[in-house]
């Protein structure tokens, strides 16, 4: 044929009757950071094909960075010839019939597309408590199933989450999950950017299955060195201990349960014999409290490395960027992929006071010494509230002059009395028009969005609570947000 050499030949219709990943594994295998000229894939379809299984082969060639000029078709079939035609028309197509042998079905295929989710089916988020869910932006979590009661396994072919991977089968929407889906009219969801922070296992999971436990994330307890205005006692020790001291009756409370149940990485080494035993974890994305502090952790990047494990491991860690992140620095070139992501919701003397505890020249130097190591990503979210979404002008300036690999602008919605969903009237005005004044509308269009389409409020909570804080931290909010301060009680 052409005298190509045939790195692999693929059926159309026998994907239609095996597992769903069976597309992507082999295209993993076949791929090259370079191909030679005469090298080729070549697909074969005498048959009618659904159009699901053509938009998976793009997507799989597409997610494996293979360009379709690597690519000849033997076809009969003139829609299949269009189809791939028509995304690049240097595809070689060929009307010869290619001998396939028979391959027995062995599955009915589900092939991966844009409404599911692969959390559902790789792993599961652990909460500061122990109890988890399918990712961090569910809402809500498993009560019944902890990390300090149940085994990985119990957890992942539960009924909660086989409950969910039916939903996403039958194109419905789990009701966990129906915030974070509603953020894609805002721009990306965590089901949208999965099939990118889960490049390595998103192709190999077969979706008509129940899935194998690949990926583990989570808040590995509540251990913080911060006291971060937008934050609570269930994910900072230091706001734990702050409230035992300062806080309501009922705060004392929770505070005191947070810091029993939520020190739970304190004695956790159950969790990481039995994270080491599934070593096919491969995607890993742990939060805080600050995860830095943890002598575990840093323990298990460790292992990972040490048993040559690392070199498959997608790593990806949100920090608050006042701990070096070295053990990272030293290692992530030993990593398939590390992701280093800083919360930064503000520049300078807010960011000090917005979290309480940090030192703004400290924080900005580790950041700048970890974009300068040469194998790691590192990107900024921003957690957009009423204390930092004026300034959000000032802050992105500051964030083109780094040199990161993403930033992200994401909307708080807890606590209520913090977000931008629910503000004081004379707020909205003065604060689009703020917004209005950055060159680049695009990156702030979605929280003018959601600031037009707010409800109002009086804001006598969001008072009581700041003036709470500026009572017992000695901080003053009028002085270190003025422009805030004077259009919040106009």
């Amino acid at each position: 044929m052409h005298n190509f050499n045939i790195l692999a030949s693929i059926s159309i219709e026998d994907l239609e009757k095996s597992p769903s990943s069976t597309l992507y594994r082999i295209l993993s295998t076949t791929k090259k950071q370079e191909f030679n000229s005469n090298e080729r894939i070549l697909f074969t379809c005498y048959n009618k094909v659904k159009q699901e299984t053509l938009d998976y082969i793009s997507w799989c060639l597409n997610h494996n960075d293979i360009p379709m000029f690597f690519v000849v078709l033997s076809t009969n079939q003139d829609n299949v010839r269009d189809f791939f035609t028509d995304i690049d028309n240097s595809v070689t197509v060929n009307t010869d019939i290619v001998p396939v042998p028979a391959v027995k079905k062995t599955a009915d295929p589900l092939f991966y597309n844009s409404h599911l989710c692969p959390h559902a089916w790789a792993g599961f988020h652990v909460w500061p408590d122990g109890n988890t869910s399918p990712c961090c932006d569910y809402d809500g979590s498993f009560k019944n199933l902890n990390i300090k009661d149940n085994t990985f396994e119990e957890i992942l072919y539960s009924d909660d989450m086989a409950e969910i991977r039916d939903q996403f089968r039958n194109n419905k929407v789990p009701a966990g999950c129906a915030g974070c889906i509603k953020k894609e009219q805002y721009g990306l969801s965590r089901r949208s950017i999965a099939q990118h922070k889960m490049k390595n296992i998103v192709g190999v999971i077969d979706y008509e299955s129940e899935g194998n436990l690949m990926y583990m994330g989570g808040h590995l307890g509540n251990l913080c060195n911060l006291k971060c205005r937008i934050c609570n006692s269930s994910f900072s020790s230091s706001i734990a201990a702050e409230d035992i001291k300062h806080g309501t009756e009922s705060q004392k409370i929770k505070a005191l349960a947070n810091n029993k149940e939520n020190r739970w990485s304190k004695n956790s080494q159950n969790f990481w014999d039995e994270l080491k035993d599934h070593s096919d974890v491969c995607n890993i994305e742990f939060l805080g409290g600050e995860p830095l502090l943890l002598k575990e952790y840093i323990n298990y990047i460790e292992w990972l490395v040490d048993n040559n494990l690392s070199n498959n491991v997608m790593l990806e860690l949100t920090t608050n960027g006042t701990v070096l992140p070295d053990v990272i620095a030293n290692h992530a070139n030993k990593f398939l992929h590390v992701g280093v992501t800083f919360s930064i919701d503000n520049i300078g003397k807010r960011f000090e006071f917005e979290r309480s505890g940090a030192n703004w020249d400290s924080v900005e130097k580790n950041i700048k010494y970890m974009i300068d190591q040469p194998s790691c990503q590192v990107g900024i979210n921003t957690t957009v509230n009423i204390q930092n979404v004026y300034y959000i002008p000032e802050l992105l300036d500051w964030v083109e002059s780094l040199n990161l690999s993403y930033h992200s602008l994401n909307v708080l919605d807890d606590p209520y009395f913090m977000s931008i969903h629910s503000v004081v009237p004379s707020f909205i005005e003065p604060t689009i028009t703020k917004l209005k004044t950055y060159k680049d509308q695009s990156k702030v269009q979605h929280i003018i969005d959601c600031l037009e389409q707010s409800t109002t409020t009086s804001g006598d909570e969001l008072f009581a609570y700041m003036d709470h804080k500026d009572n017992i931290r000695r901080q003053d909010f009028t002085k270190s947000h003025p422009e805030v301060s004077a259009i919040l009680k106009k």
